[in-house]
């Protein structure tokens, strides 16, 4: 893991953990953090359950067209799993950003996502 954090490492949650491998931004502002990960990533994985309807995960679509990035909007309740690992592979990447909406904004994705990335990653 590695990628680019708010200054102070601020997180909506409380403060990342040093034991995480992230860049410090120069602005605690999160759309800088996001232009950075975006840019210094092969390809952007946006998860969600139902549609994106949250700014971060919005401007996170919007910053992968700008910087022309290879673009995968997953909704998690469909079993794609074997189309994104081909997808990663046909656009060569390596360092994959993944985004989402916010805990706060929905319960039940932190969870949900993890076990997506398991599966994704390890299994």
């Amino acid at each position: 893991m590695e990628g680019f954090c708010p200054k102070g490492r601020k997180a909506e949650d409380g403060i990342i953990p040093q034991k995480y491998p992230l860049i410090e931004c120069e602005t605690d502002n999160y759309a800088v953090r996001t232009e950075l990960n975006v840019k210094n990533s092969d390809g952007v994985l946006i998860i969600f359950k139902v549609k994106i309807n949250d700014p971060g995960t919005t401007l996170t679509v919007e910053l992968a067209k700008k910087h022309n990035k290879p673009l995968y909007l997953c909704n998690i309740k469909q079993n794609n799993i074997n189309e994104i690992r081909k997808w990663i592979s046909e656009n060569a990447i390596n360092t994959l950003n993944i985004a989402g909406p916010r805990l706060s904004n929905d319960p039940e994705i932190y969870e949900l996502t993890y076990d997506f990335l398991v599966q994704l990653f390890l299994v």
